[in-house]
């Protein structure tokens, strides 16, 4: 963390933490949450934006709470998202979806009006960096910005963005930790 905090300083408008399992990729390693802590201290004044990605949220969120802002669980999830994404809310703290690309907008349209924000993944094998942005995404993106609760939300892309892809994309957030 003291080597990334070298590199990158106070340059970034928020960080962003993935908590990566292995019911959501198999070769997942273990998670340090106690980590969240030194983030916090490393950049004091940035919001945090945590990231489960786990079939079952539930076992990280008292974990994570403590140390973000704002927690994005999985639509793909196999736990029922309301009472997960009303814990994170009545701790005070902003509640997010997360999507794949397989997931398709509509069916999570409903979803929206419980949550302040829609993390979407724009590569092929989420839990794995360095890939490909998946072009589709500008289409799947035009589609959030085209819903009626669009005023209400944040998106945020994450996944093979680069200097080339940024300036495409019409969201509020965007994450990028290989480029």
């Amino acid at each position: 963390l003291q080597n990334i905090h070298a590199k990158i300083g106070q340059y970034p408008d928020f960080i962003h933490v993935d908590i990566v399992d292995t019911s959501f990729a198999l070769e997942a390693k273990d998670n340090k949450t106690y980590r969240m802590e030194t983030i916090r201290a490393l950049w004091p004044n940035r919001e945090i934006h945590t990231h489960i990605m786990s079939k079952y949220p539930s076992r990280w969120i008292a974990e994570v709470l403590s140390n973000s802002d704002l927690v994005y669980i999985h639509w793909e999830c196999d736990e029922p998202l309301e009472p997960i994404l009303k814990q994170i809310k009545q701790a005070g703290k902003k509640a997010g979806i997360a999507l794949c690309m397989s997931t398709a907008p509509e069916k999570i349209e409903k979803e929206l009006k419980n949550v302040d924000a829609v993390l979407l993944l724009t590569i092929p094998e989420p839990g794995r960096s360095g890939q490909k942005f998946d072009m589709e995404a500008l289409v799947y993106i035009e589609q959030l910005n085209a819903m009626q609760i669009r005023g209400n939300i944040r998106i945020c892309v994450d996944g093979g963005v680069n200097e080339k892809i940024v300036s495409q994309l019409k969201v509020e957030d965007v994450v990028s930790g290989s480029s």
